[in-house]
């Protein structure tokens, strides 16, 4: 085609290249299934007093010929409703700013040392208040088996390997006395418990300014305090040192009650959260209930 005294020529598309266009896309469209596979699994056996650790899918691990990159997974919480957590390369989440995939890292530690020290990887999900772990990276799948103590391989769709922890870690838990029930959704945690003197719960979530606590109708304080994780750690911005997050903990009277757990802080970062969010859900909405995605859009919606 010419225009003026110039000429524009379209680029040919070759029989090699559009052969490699459709061998891309089926291998991202099965990689997808995958990882939606593990989300439905996951969602119907992990309870909610616990997180479900999914490591971020990057391009410097697994094997990329059957799993794209992407940051699938974080559509986990809002589909089906479930605690988890898990950081997309490069971000910090309220939730669990130290669980995060960066670069050959998790957890602020290089995956090679928590490979070497599988104990400390415990004690780590330990204090997150994690039970279940979606890892696809060689090595750490590879340390996870070696330690039956530690760790059970509870399901696997490869190159996605989901272990549970041999005990459970609670993301809910009382000084004295029982938690009866827990109920987590996207900005509110309900506790019931019981308790034959005045005692503290701790919750296994960052007191991110913004969280508000009642005891039944009456509003309590909410106080911090500091898991043992640690100190130093690797973030992609560079290394951080004398590393704190403080989570919550609240003062409740004795008896039987329930204390509720409330968010509500609007941010610019945040309605671009959920901008992005509903971007990811709309392209690869394909896998995806119908149902779950219209009530995911929903709570976009609602703000919540």
């Amino acid at each position: 085609m010419r225009v003026g005294s110039s000429s524009l020529e379209a680029p040919l598309i070759c029989q090699e290249n559009w052969e490699e266009g459709v061998r891309q896309l089926a291998y991202v469209a099965a990689g997808l299934a995958v990882l939606a596979i593990v989300m439905e699994w996951l969602a119907k056996h992990a309870p909610d007093n616990t997180y479900v650790m999914f490591q971020d899918t990057l391009h410097r691990l697994g094997d990329w010929r059957i799993l794209p990159v992407s940051h699938y997974f974080f559509l986990y919480s809002m589909l089906y409703e479930k605690p988890q957590v898990g950081g997309c390369y490069g971000t910090r989440y309220v939730t669990q700013p130290l669980a995060n995939t960066e670069w050959t890292h998790l957890f602020g530690q290089p995956i090679p040392w928590l490979t070497a020290h599988p104990d400390e990887l415990y004690r780590i999900l330990r204090e997150l208040g994690i039970s279940y772990v979606a890892a696809y990276s060689p090595p750490l799948v590879a340390a996870m088996r070696s330690r039956s103590d530690l760790f059970e391989g509870v399901y696997s769709a490869p190159p996605i390997h989901v272990f549970r922890t041999r005990e459970v870690n609670p993301i809910v838990s009382i000084a004295s006395g029982k938690v009866l029930g827990v109920r987590i959704r996207p900005n509110l945690i309900e506790v019931e418990y019981e308790a034959s003197e005045e005692t503290y719960i701790y919750v296994r979530q960052v007191n991110h300014p913004g969280w508000r606590a009642y005891v039944g109708s009456k509003e309590v304080e909410v106080e911090d305090y500091y898991p043992d994780i640690p100190r130093y750690v690797v973030v992609f911005e560079g290394v951080l040192t004398n590393y704190k997050v403080p989570f919550i903990k609240v003062k409740v009277p004795a008896g039987r009650g329930k204390l509720t757990l409330e968010f509500r802080r609007v941010t610019y970062g945040r309605l671009a959260s959920s901008a992005a969010l509903a971007a990811l859900a709309l392209a690869t909405a394909a896998p995806l209930a119908p149902k779950r995605l219209k009530r995911a859009f929903r709570r976009l919606g609602a703000g919540q």
